[in-house]
């Protein structure tokens, strides 16, 4: 712990805490689920600030928590603002739609084989209900029904508590979660194409780091592994069908950026491009009418990179 006790429970998830050594004045701890460690690190007079934030927004702040979207720097002490920004720039399930996609998907996860009957005893744990960005599992079971009704899975129910309690994916549900795989519209990827030339690092940076913040995935192709049996080009195609959307940066007027680019606008994802104003001027014809977030830092990109996805991505 640091030099503030830590809580027996925590104060986000509710689950028991295991103490971590620190100097500074902040209370350190981190807890288990899913198989995952997630640490936390909170300003000493955190517990009152929690107090200003709504039901609701504890409940995001739980379930992104528990699908290990927390904060990535662990040396970061976290105060009220950063949860409310942590809040507003991550992506969650909010729409009912999202909310039965997000089951299906979690589902799909369960299942070793296609065809199988898994049991589903984890409705009765208000954690992994949670998890699932549900209140409780009443709201759960009805979109368990939800997709029942839809043809997308057959599930069975308790005669006791109501609780599903054990189902399996159909055909339909199997070909709706491969389709969505296929077009990437359910992803949070975000393919970034750009120059991997000398000076772009803080460009590199910088866009990953907008991608990140948003909430969204960044692909870079140098940092993916590739088959053995694929060539680049393929695992590029291949990476731009899993994302939602691309980055395009045409600093350095790098050939790939504009395939890449023109590959993931003839899929039907949206484009964000972007280049120094130092090298827009030789922006080809083909693609230097689109709008271009055109800047001198990589902070003033980052900013307006935020903008435009929470605007434009996240709409």
């Amino acid at each position: 712990m640091g030099l503030s006790t830590a809580p027996m429970n925590c104060y986000v998830t509710g689950l028991p805490t295991k103490n971590l050594t620190s100097d500074s004045d902040s209370i350190d701890y981190f807890v288990e689920f899913n198989g995952n460690k997630i640490f936390f690190k909170f300003d000493w007079d955190i517990d009152s600030h929690l107090s200003k934030l709504s039901e609701n927004e504890m409940l995001i702040l739980k379930g992104l928590a528990l699908n290990d979207l927390w904060f990535d720097d662990k040396t970061k002490i976290i105060k009220l603002e950063d949860l409310k920004h942590l809040i507003q720039h991550s992506s969650y399930p909010k729409s009912p739609n999202e909310k039965a996609s997000n089951l299906l998907f979690k589902l799909f996860e369960k299942q070793k084989k296609e065809g199988e009957i898994i049991r589903f005893e984890e409705l009765f744990d208000i954690d992994y209900v949670n998890f699932l960005f549900f209140k409780d599992s009443d709201e759960c079971n009805f979109y368990v029904q939800v997709l029942d009704n839809a043809g997308l899975i057959e599930s069975e129910n308790s005669k006791i508590s109501g609780n599903c309690i054990k189902y399996n994916i159909t055909f339909k549900g199997l070909n709706k979660i491969f389709e969505s795989f296929d077009n990437g519209k359910n992803s949070n990827n975000c393919f970034i194409a750009m120059s991997f030339g000398n000076g772009m690092t803080e460009i590199r940076t910088a866009i990953k780091e907008a991608v990140s913040d948003t909430g969204f995935n960044p692909l870079l192709i140098d940092e993916i592994h590739v088959e053995s049996e694929q060539t680049i080009n393929d695992g590029i195609i291949v990476n731009i069908k899993k994302s939602r959307f691309c980055i395009a940066d045409f600093t350095q007027q790098k050939d790939g950026v504009y395939f890449e680019a023109g590959f993931a606008l003839g899929r039907g994802l949206k484009v964000i491009y972007t280049c120094n104003e130092k090298d827009f001027n030789e922006t080809h014809f083909d693609t230097n009418h689109f709008p271009h977030i055109i800047y001198n830092t990589p902070d003033e990109l980052k900013k307006r990179l935020v903008d435009k996805i929470e605007a434009w991505i996240k709409d």
